[in-house]
């Protein structure tokens, strides 16, 4: 597990709660314990997306290799979406966190509102500090194909900005990976409620396997220290 401590930058004066994304018809799939030889198809369920293309919604704890299950996926978009379920603003910030072996070596492969574009092939691109307005509110791009050897996994965090908050004060939190070349959604997965007391969320990781990429979703709740 990554010891990690979220920094922290100024607060802002934001109003109102807006649904991002419509989740209509798609729920978390129970994952009663992903054993590893278990058949995919039952942890995955084929959904419609914003624009009525078929994409999966993938169960907690699931390990796909991209390059077999979506081979076409060079340029991966996570998308990170939430909604406040009580009458404040609650400010949610996506991180990356590339690692070699484990280890984060270099300061500069944390990728935050603070190090958006450290030129290793990662990109911080959209920063929503309310969860207010359309679509994704937070996004953040991976540049499969350039991101340097030495690394070997990165693990895409959400934590909580907004003081005395958790995870379950928010609603409607998801990611979904998105093909950023044809602007596709490939994949979405919902946070269940496990993390509720945590501030801080590890969603989902890519690992590099001799092929090239695997994603798998990981849906663990922190408090960022740990």
């Amino acid at each position: 597990h990554l010891g990690h401590s979220f920094p922290t930058r100024r607060s802002s004066d934001l109003g109102g709660v807006k649904m991002g994304l419509n989740l209509s018809g798609i729920t978390p799939i129970p994952s009663g314990g992903i054993q590893e030889n278990a058949k995919l198809e039952n942890f995955v369920q084929e959904v419609k997306n914003n624009d009525g293309e078929i994409s999966l919604n993938l169960a907690k704890g699931l390990s796909l290799d991209l390059t077999k299950q979506s081979p076409s996926l060079k340029k991966a978009k996570v998308g990170i979406g939430w909604d406040a379920n009580i009458n404040e603003d609650i400010d949610l910030d996506v991180f990356a966190f590339a690692t070699e072996n484990g280890k984060i070596v270099n300061a500069n492969d944390i990728i935050f509102f603070n190090n958006r574009e450290p030129k290793i092939g990662i990109t911080l691109d959209k920063d929503n500090r309310n969860g207010v307005g359309e679509g994704d509110d937070e996004t953040i791009l991976f540049d499969l194909e350039n991101i340097p050897n030495r690394i070997t996994k990165i693990v895409v965090f959400v934590n909580i900005y907004t003081p005395n908050k958790n995870f379950g004060m928010v609603k409607n939190c998801y990611a979904r990976i998105i093909n950023a070349e044809t602007n596709k959604q490939e994949f979405i997965y919902l946070l269940n409620e496990e993390g509720a007391l945590f501030n801080a969320y590890e969603i989902v990781s890519f690992i590099r396997n001799k092929n090239g990429w695997s994603l798998e979703t990981i849906g663990k709740g922190t408090n960022g220290e740990d």
